[in-house]
């Protein structure tokens, strides 16, 4: 058993309080859920007990909030789960929310990748992306599929990237290597940087 230690008002939801055991925080609840089932200091109490109160009397309004959440943009699983436990709420309430959306379509990782990769596939190579969506928790197999997918080529990409990087800069080695390094920055692979050297020397110098 544990005690309950503390409830105090949350600062930026006032119908919200956290909940400390043991002197701990623990989770978020309602004012509602505190009332209904007479949760005060003192009491003593299992995490599992506080668990399902919170399932049963927020998960509406937890998948509500998640609901809104995501409305305003598409969002990969990770950022929902990570509001939801800003928000304070439990395990079992944050898988209830993720269930519910995923059933409805409205989180979708492979869906979030793809439109992903194609706003990015302009200004950024597979690499970078790739770390860009693995950092948002996505699973790998997702983050390949989507790459293959939806970008064939980038010469296109990286041909742009170069002539608008290097317009009006001098015809020196030292400003082909800068170049060749900021494409690879910008995760293009070995073969791309040099092709965005050639490119330019051909198209801005004039060499070939």
């Amino acid at each position: 058993m544990s005690k309950i230690t503390e409830i105090s008002e949350q600062k930026r939801d006032k119908t919200r309080v956290n909940l400390y055991l043991d002197g701990t925080f623990y989770c978020g609840l309602s004012l509602e859920t505190v009332y209904r089932y007479r949760i005060k200091t003192g009491m003593e109490t299992t995490e599992a007990e506080i668990a399902e109160m919170q399932l049963e009397s927020e998960k509406t309004e937890a998948f509500d909030k998640s609901l809104t959440y995501v409305s305003k943009a598409l969002k990969p699983k990770k950022a929902v789960k990570e509001y939801l436990y800003r928000k304070g709420y439990t395990d079992a309430v944050v898988k209830y929310c993720i269930d519910k959306l995923a059933e409805y379509g409205f989180v979708d990782d492979y869906a979030y990748c793809a439109a992903y990769v194609r706003t990015y596939r302009g200004s950024k190579g597979k690499k970078l992306i790739e770390r860009d969506l693995k950092l948002k928790g996505i699973d790998f197999n997702l983050v390949e599929k989507a790459l293959s997918e939806e970008i064939d080529s980038q010469e296109d990409a990286v041909k742009a990237i170069a002539i608008k990087y290097m317009r009006g800069k001098e015809p020196t080695k030292e400003n082909s290597a800068k170049l060749y390094k900021y494409i690879l920055s910008k995760g293009f692979g070995y073969d791309e940087a040099a092709y965005a050297v050639k490119v330019v020397k051909g198209e801005l110098w004039n060499e070939y």
